[in-house]
Parts: structure tokens; C-alpha cells; sequence
């Protein structure tokens, strides 16, 4: 499959599609029938239309009848032995912050006969290159929160969710997530301080790694110690995490022996947690290693990339009600209690079903 730009020579493919009743507009069924007027009307001028970069062309209609400013953009057309979808890109010049009324800066849809064929995450991995040359660190891109394909595609190409939000109306009102998908950082990222780097998993760190998660003390707040299957799982999820995003729970190691001491790290939420969407900091050292600040040092660092190379606007961090040593390192990092909560994971009546919630905002 490739991307093409619109053009006379394939319009006969593009209007078949409508014709069969797809729309380029998720929202908006009837937009495949003004399509399909405007293309008899006249096809050079339709064609035309759809590669606007200097935003010549006239206001945009909103659904909720709203006339505004046209941004910048343009459509492309997924290809593969003819007509599979179109995928667009919109931007503000200057900025990666979007009008209020702009869901996101990528939008895409694929003809139903040609879904689950893997158009929609190869076509916006190819917009890579195209978001990075417009100067933009990232993209955004927003969905329904129960459209789980979209979800996969966006995830699928290192996007995750930062922010839940209803849309108004006229845009179908539905409970929605808004991702961010950063197309500049290099894959993977590798972080230096002063005593540690934090780096991506290596074959060698599976052993080392399964001892710690074996270690009672090191897990004493955790329902059960991870099984050596379990403690491999997270080091795979964890390094696709990395190879997807540029970021992640790095392994740390010492410099000064390159010995292998846990992980510390940014990971996004998981959906049952009562806070989320959002981004987490998140540590777990060796036994050998406490008591000499490399938890602080190394998210301390984690928490500079957050802000300074992601742009977020907040961190959390949570831990077992009971759990003081890693509060303590909440609290060094400047994060501040926001909130008590029962981990969804944990069974009822455990002891340490009780959490506690910290954040820290951007500044």
C-alpha cells in the first residue's frame, strides 16, 4: 500500500467508493453525496480542493453550523491495486496546539471491504516524515473511546492517550481520547545522569531482572512476586514500548560498572485506573541499590523528558498506601498527594488495596 496524491487519473476509483455508500467523513454519511455532486460539478476544481497547504481555500462549515478559518492541509489517498481509504493532515503553522474546534491534526478512513488489511497503521506510520516536516514534535489525533481498531492503530505506531473529553454534539457526543503520536525523538531514546543510564532492554538483563522481581523485599508491596514468564513479559512489553514510542521504562545500569539495577521510567496508564488517561513515572530498583538515590536521579531525569521533550502537562505516580519508601521518593521529586483509591487489581479486603494517587504538573 502506498500514498498518493489525489488526482484526475484516479477520481473514477475514488467516486466508486462513494457510490457504494463509504464516506471520507466518519460523522457525516451525507458527505459521500456532496462529494459525489461537487466531482460531476467539476473534478479538476474537487480534485484540486483536497491539497490545500497554504489555506487558500474558503471557511471551513463546522457540524454545528460554525463558520471558521481554513488551517493548512491536505488529503492523500491509500493505494494498493486501487482505492483502499484517505488519510489527511491539518496543522497551525508555528505550533502544535489546535483550534478548539479541530479534533486533530491526522484523520483517516478506510473502505469497509478493505478493512482490517493493516491500511490504517501503515498509512499513518508513512506520515512520520510528512508531520516532522512541517516543524511539529508531534501530532494529535482523537477517537471514541469504544472504537478499539482506531485505538490500535494510533498505539501501534507509539501514539498513546493524554487527556478524555466528551465532543459537543454536533460531533456525535460520544466519550472520546485524545492521543498524542510524537513522529522527532530517535528510537530509542537513551537517557545519561551523572551515575546511571537509562537505556533500552537487553537480552542480558532477563536474569538479573527475574532475581529482583523474585526478591520479597524488593516486592513486599506487590500482591505476589512476578514468575520468571511474568518478569520476561513486562521486559517485552517494556522494550516494545520503547521501540514504538522512543520511551518508556528504560533499564537503568550504573555507569560506573555497567551493572544492571531495575528500571525507571514513563509508562502510560492503564485504562481501569480511575485516573486515567495519563502518564506515569514509575521505578523499581534492586534491593543492592536502595539507599543511594538512583530512584530520585534516574526520575528526576524521566521527569525533565516528560516536560521538556513531551511537552505534558502532568506526571503521577502511585504506590500502596503503605508503601513509604517509594512515597518518599514521590515527595523528593516534588510531587504532591492528589488522592486515596483501591487498585482495581488488587482483590477486596487486601491489605494493599489501598493506594495513593501523587502528581506533579508541568512548571
Amino acid at each position: 500500500m502506498t500514498l498518493v496524491e489525489p488526482a484526475l487519473e484516479r477520481l473514477d476509483a475514488y467516486a466508486a467508493a462513494l457510490r457504494r455508500g463509504w464516506s471520507p467523513d466518519n460523522l457525516r454519511p451525507q458527505a459521500a453525496l456532496d462529494e459525489l455532486a461537487a466531482i460531476a460539478r467539476d473534478p479538476r476544481a474537487f480534485v484540486a480542493a483536497l491539497t490545500d497547504p497554504e489555506a487558500r481555500g474558503p471557511l471551513v462549515v463546522l457540524p454545528d453550523g460554525q463558520r471558521v478559518p481554513r488551517l493548512p492541509g491536505y488529503r492523500l489517498w491509500m493505494w494498493e491495486e486501487g482505492f483502499c481509504g484517505t488519510i489527511g493532515f491539518r496543522w497551525q503553522p508555528g505550533s502544535e496546539r489546535l483550534p478548539p474546534h479541530v479534533m486533530g491534526h491526522i484523520g483517516y478512513a478506510v473502505v469497509p471491504w478493505r478493512q482490517r488489511e493493516g491500511h490504517a497503521t501503515r498509512a499513518l506510520a508513512m506520515m512520520r516524515d510528512r508531520v516532522r516536516a512541517q516543524g511539529l514534535r508531534y501530532a494529535e489525533l482523537t477517537c471514541d473511546a469504544a472504537n478499539e481498531p482506531s485505538r490500535k492503530v494510533i498505539v501501534a505506531n507509539g501514539g498513546f492517550a493524554v487527556g478524555r473529553f466528551r465532543k459537543p454534539e454536533a460531533w456525535g457526543g460520544h466519550e472520546s481520547l485524545r492521543f498524542r503520536w510524537y513522529v522527532g525523538e530517535p528510537l530509542p531514546v537513551e537517557i545519561e545522569t551523572e551515575r546511571l543510564l537509562l537505556r533500552q532492554w537487553r537480552e542480558g538483563d532477563a536474569a538479573p531482572f527475574a532475581a529482583l522481581n523474585a526478591d520479597p523485599r524488593v516486592m513486599e508491596h506487590f500482591v505476589a512476586p512476578l514468575t520468571r514468564a511474568g518478569s520476561d513479559g513486562l521486559i517485552e512489553r517494556s522494550r516494545v514500548a520503547i521501540a514504538r514510542r522512543g520511551w518508556g521504562l528504560w533499564a537503568v545500569e550504573r555507569r560506573a560498572d555497567r551493572r544492571f539495577l531495575g528500571f525507571v521510567g514513563l509508562t502510560v496508564v492503564r485504562d481501569e485506573m480511575p485516573f486515567a488517561p495519563a502518564v506515569e513515572a514509575a521505578w523499581r530498583l534492586a534491593h543492592a541499590a536502595w539507599g543511594n538515590g538512583f530512584a530520585t536521579e534516574a526520575a528526576r531525569a524521566a521527569l525533565r523528558f516528560a516536560f521538556g521533550k513531551l511537552d505534558l502537562d502532568e506526571v503521577v505516580s502511585y504506590t500502596a498506601a503503605a508503601n513509604r519508601r517509594s512515597i518518599a521518593v514521590m515527595e523528593r521529586l516534588g510531587m504532591r498527594r492528589s488522592g486515596d483509591f483501591d487498585h482495581p487489581a488488587v482483590p477486596a479486603g487486601h491489605r494493599l488495596r489501598p493506594h495513593v494517587l501523587y502528581r506533579l504538573p508541568r512548571g
